[in-house]
């Protein structure tokens, strides 16, 4: 998890699991690490998850990009509220990760 640097960055959060992102963003001037916020799995190569070690659900969690107003970041595992946000002008980052499904998922 970073967070925008002060007077320089985004004053949000931005989440990623991937190694390279993660290290391109870390150089960055624009964010500070916070340190790691909570555990997931990779997603697979069709945008799917599979099953956790544990033997329960994962479902993917969609990372989402406002590029207009300050630049924030969003992450939600809801369909129609991706698509919302999408018709709204943000930008669908994919599939970024896969967390565990809760009731209601």
């Amino acid at each position: 998890r970073f967070w925008g640097a002060p007077g320089v960055g985004s004053q949000s959060h931005f989440f990623t699991r991937d190694r390279n992102e993660c290290y391109a963003v870390n150089e960055s001037a624009q964010w500070r690490f916070e340190g790691v916020a909570f555990w997931s799995e990779g997603v697979l190569a069709d945008g799917s998850c599979a099953a956790g070690a544990d033997g329960r659900a994962r479902v993917p969690l969609h990372r989402l990009w406002r590029p207009y107003g300050e630049s924030v970041h969003r992450l939600t595992v809801d369909r129609s509220l991706l698509e919302r946000m999408k018709a709204d002008g943000w930008v669908d980052e994919g599939a970024r990760m896969c967390v565990q499904a809760t009731s209601g998922s």
